[in-house]
């Protein structure tokens, strides 16, 4: 009975020990809550710049499209003034020739517009989403 009696535990010091430990405990779950919260908004940085970057190679891509396509619009027009310079475009009395080149020339402004624009347009919509800061100088160059 004797050892039984060692190993109890007074009641005066359990009575300190349990405030303590809520104390602890207490701390631990505000740390806790602080760390998840921060994890949380980690998370929701990081998912923004994966859109961000995402849509920054959509936007390369497009842009790339779009000067592929510019480059094929002027090779055209080249074309169509060499052949107005050299003479190999007689223009009619009624002036059809004329009315062909015209209708040409149009074409050809009207496609480098829309290819530009929204290639314009996309960059322009992607730095205002991430703002003009570091590492949006190739899209505040091709915009």
């Amino acid at each position: 009975m004797h050892e039984l009696n060692a190993l109890s535990v007074p009641t005066q010091s359990f009575s300190k020990t349990v405030p303590l430990f809520e104390s602890v405990q207490n701390s631990v779950r505000e740390r806790l809550h602080v760390l998840d919260e921060r994890s949380e908004q980690f998370v929701q940085r990081t998912d923004a710049r994966r859109e961000a970057l995402l849509q920054s190679l959509d936007f390369f891509k497009n842009a790339v499209g779009a000067f592929e396509r510019l480059d094929e619009f002027d090779k055209q027009l080249q074309s169509v003034v060499a052949g107005v310079h050299s003479g190999q475009q007689s223009l009619s009395p009624r002036g059809q020739t004329r009315a062909v080149i015209e209708e040409s020339l149009i074409r050809l402004q009207r496609g480098a517009e829309e290819c530009a624009v929204s290639s314009i347009r996309d960059g322009r919509l992607l730095l205002d989403r991430v703002g003009t800061g570091p590492g949006t100088e190739g899209v505040q160059q091709c915009v």
